[in-house]
Formats: structure tokens, C-alpha cells, sequence
């Protein structure tokens, strides 16, 4: 894809047809290898835009400082074995822990577990 046919795409996903704007860029349409990133300022967001975008990166915000609590008062309450640490996922919406040297990464599948089990 290139820079010009990017930019058509970011212009139809801001015309008023949403529709035509979520099917010009759903993943069937812009596939990994033909995806060209580019950096938009806010300030050139139409106010609309920009008031969602903002609402998104205080939702962000708050996500993050959840999680941190989350992670926080899980480790309050469990600990890991000795010379390890607990590593947290969430992709797809699922909580995933790992279990890791404190100067490692986790290994292994994923696996199934309960909270008890750790």
C-alpha cells in the first residue's frame, strides 16, 4: 500500500459514511504486510474526534493505574516461590500469569490454572 492510498483510507474513515470507513479499513482490507503507520497529530483530529480520542487516553490512563492496583494486591496476597516472580497477561481479554526468574521471562505453554493453584 502506499503513502497516497493510506491516505485515502484515513479520508474515507473521517467521511460521514461509517460504514464505507470500518470496511475500507477492517484487517481483511489492510493486511499486515501492506499497513503503512503513520503519526497523526491531535490537533489536526476534527473536534469530534479528538474529544473521543481524549476520552480514550483518559480510559488508558485509568486501565493502567486498575492494573497496577490489580497486580499489586494480587501479590500482596500471593507470593511467588523463592527466586521467582509473577509476570501478567492480558491479551484477548484473558488474565494470564506467569511464573518467572526474577531475571527471566516466563516459559512454556499456556496452561490453565485457578488462582489456589499458584
Amino acid at each position: 500500500m502506499t503513502l497516497e492510498q493510506a491516505r485515502a483510507l484515513i479520508q474515507q474513515a473521517t467521511a460521514s459514511d461509517a460504514d464505507t470507513a470500518a470496511e475500507a479499513l477492517s484487517p481483511k482490507k489492510l493486511a499486515k504486510d501492506d499497513t503503512v503507520w503513520l503519526n497523526l497529530t491531535e490537533s489536526s483530529l476534527p473536534p469530534a474526534i479528538a474529544a473521543l480520542y481524549a476520552a480514550k487516553r483518559e480510559a488508558d490512563a485509568l486501565a493502567k493505574a486498575a492494573r497496577m492496583e490489580f497486580e499489586a494486591a494480587f501479590r500482596a496476597v500471593k507470593n511467588p516461590p523463592a527466586g521467582k516472580v509473577f509476570r501478567f497477561g492480558y491479551n484477548w481479554g484473558k488474565l494470564s500469569i506467569g511464573v518467572a526468574a526474577d531475571d527471566g521471562k516466563p516459559k512454556g505453554g499456556s496452561k490453565t490454572a485457578s488462582f489456589d493453584d499458584l
